[in-house]
């Protein structure tokens, strides 16, 4: 079974108007066709696999409608506006496949909910009540080709009833009092109200509240959280004006964020989930808000069709950081520039940064910077971790210089650093990071345990991992890496080390109990920055090195190590160059909330 979305739009120029009130011209075609996208670009978010149709006449341009539809053209006189539109409806129920119901919706609403649950229902025909003098609504009609054709014999007899009306009642309104005459709308709304029978047709009746809930006419503002919950929206007259930001509040609720945090369930035998990428996750929501939990998605594999429809909800797609810029960058595998431009997907780069490894970043393929000029066509600004990254990006895309702000990673981007408090002067709680690949890995870390046990002995002391490997590993058959990673543990225990292996929420709370930071995971350094506790990084790759650039922290370097030297390093200076980031970082968010 499927739905199908199908509205009515007839461009009608003012100046060919019959009467003095014409609904359609009082909203221009501009309009018109931006209260359509509305229409179904929510219908699909939140219905995906849907189809859609549009009734219309011969001469009406619909050319910069998003969502693939099927045109059904139609005679549609001036004069009988709303009696052509229900001859029109009729052909849809005549060509209705079986396996579809169809629902007939007025173009100024908006959808907001799953109706699937709607196919369950036996009917023929399902109309919304209202208790009001006209308790049908015309914009909402919904259809089913069961038996005997019984939908199409109801709409015979609709449009048959209709053409006896007067030639006002044809032209607007009239479609609702033929509806109001034809069923039983008189009964007070209850459970024997929900199926009426008529000339052997099944009528079921949804309540205006939940399923044509129009919003309080000429209200100058919307609650929008008490709108949330009715499944559509019905914008109608004087409340279009309120359509168009009611959306734009919708969307916002409804963005994607891209992550590499997220693993793909194909990917969880041999990929391990770095719990700085969810550092940056959380930082981001703290910039841009809450994103529903099935709006977090990786773009380590092609979304499927169903998290495509997620992402189309969303005024952008936000792409959260760390490492995936190189010379062959690409949002998810696969994609082009070319398929970019077909979809009506914003992109928003926040925070990404270099691979790191310097062969990786040599020469920016052209695909890639057709990607990159394909995304900045519908943003204004984006936002990159270092100064070493934006040189990269302008070096490859000279005609977008200015438009690649430096705004640091997010993660340092708290209160207590932005707000000036004192950095922390305690050691009671110790924690080091390690990174189990590069060049002599193994003795960078085991040097870094060694010095702070030195340093400090008697206080509390975690090794914090970041990506857990074990997980991945296979005990029988451990590889080299495995082996030294677990003498490293083994070393670390002896030394005193407890080890965790926490989630990113985990670790969160973990480091909330941490006086001061070693080691080389650069999230969990600026994690502990951000709340104004000492860190000390030492670097893997250019990675480290970049941000240090960008927020003026030294990197120990582990020959000749001295801590009791890194120990008295003056902290203001990263909170003053990181109070000035922040400005760059604020300008790409203002920006990018002034999306429309």
């Amino acid at each position: 079974m499927a739905l199908h979305f199908s509205t009515f739009y007839a461009h009608v120029p003012h100046n060919d108007a019959t009467s003095t009130f014409h609904p359609t011209t009082e909203v221009s075609h501009k309009r018109s066709i931006k209260m359509i996208n509305m229409l179904f670009g929510s219908a699909r978010a939140f219905n995906p696999g849907s189809r859609f149709s549009i009734l219309t006449s011969a001469s009406t341009d619909l050319s910069r409608v998003k969502v693939p539809f099927r045109r059904v053209d139609i005679p549609i006189e001036r004069c009988s506006l709303m009696l052509d539109r229900t001859i029109g409806q009729r052909r849809l129920v005549a060509e209705l496949p079986t396996d579809e119901t169809l629902l007939m919706l007025d173009n100024d609403m908006i959808v907001q909910s799953d109706l699937s649950h709607l196919e369950a229902l036996p009917f023929d025909i399902a109309v919304t009540w209202r208790p009001e003098r006209v308790p049908i609504n015309g914009g909402f009609i919904a259809a089913r080709n069961r038996d005997d054709n019984r939908a199409l014999r109801f709409f015979d007899e609709f449009v048959r009833l209709y053409r006896e009306r007067s030639a006002d009642d044809q032209q607007w309104y009239g479609d609702q009092f033929v509806l109001r005459d034809m069923l039983p709308t008189h009964l007070k709304w209850g459970p024997d109200m929900l199926t009426k029978p008529y000339d052997g047709a099944t009528i079921h009746f949804l309540h205006s509240n939940e399923y044509n809930y129009a919003p309080k006419d000429g209200e100058p503002t919307l609650d929008v959280q008490g709108l949330r919950g009715r499944r559509l929206l019905h914008f109608k007259g004087k409340r279009k004006s309120a359509m168009l930001p009611y959306y734009a509040d919708l969307r916002r609720d409804h963005r994607t964020v891209l992550t590499p945090y997220s693993i793909p369930a194909a990917m969880t035998g041999h990929k391990v989930a770095n719990i700085g990428d969810g550092f940056i996750l959380r930082s981001v929501q703290r910039l841009f808000g809450k994103v529903p939990k099935a709006h977090i998605l990786s773009p380590r594999i092609a979304p499927s069709p169903k998290n495509e429809n997620i992402m189309a909800v969303g005024d952008f797609i936000i792409l959260a950081g760390a490492n995936q810029l190189n010379d062959n960058y690409t949002i998810w595998p696969g994609l082009t520039a070319e398929a970019l431009r077909s979809h009506d997907y914003r992109f928003l780069p926040v925070g990404i940064g270099l691979h790191g490894a310097p062969e990786k970043t040599v020469a920016m393929s052209e695909a890639t910077a057709e990607i990159l000029r394909a995304i900045h066509e519908r943003i204004k600004y984006s936002s990159w971790r270092c100064p070493m990254t934006v040189a990269y990006l302008e070096a490859s895309l000279p005609e977008l210089k200015g438009r690649f702000l430096m705004t640091g990673c997010p993660v340092i981007f708290d209160k207590p650093l932005l707000n000036n408090r004192a950095f922390h002067q305690g050691c009671d709680h110790i924690a080091v990071t390690i990174t189990d690949r590069g060049e002599n890995w193994f003795k960078r870390e085991s040097v870094t345990l060694r010095a702070v046990h030195g340093r400090y002995p008697t206080a509390r002391k975690s090794l914090v991992l970041h990506q857990d490997f074990a997980r991945i590993s296979d005990p029988a058959r451990p590889s080299p890496t495995d082996l030294l990673r677990q003498k490293l543990f083994e070393e670390a225990t002896m030394l005193g080390f407890e080890i965790h292996a926490p989630t990113a929420s985990e670790a969160v709370a973990l480091y909330h109990t941490v006086d001061m930071h070693f080691g080389s995971r650069v999230h969990a350094h600026l994690l502990m920055l951000s709340r104004n506790r000492k860190s000390f990084v030492t670097a893997v790759d250019d990675r480290t090195l970049g941000l240090s650039r960008a927020f003026k922290f030294p990197i120990l370097r582990l020959r000749n190590l001295d801590l009791d030297q890194a120990l008295a390093f003056d902290f203001e200076q990263i909170r003053e160059k990181a109070l000035h980031v922040h400005e760059t970082m604020q300008k790409f968010v203002a920006s990018a909330q002034a999306l429309r």
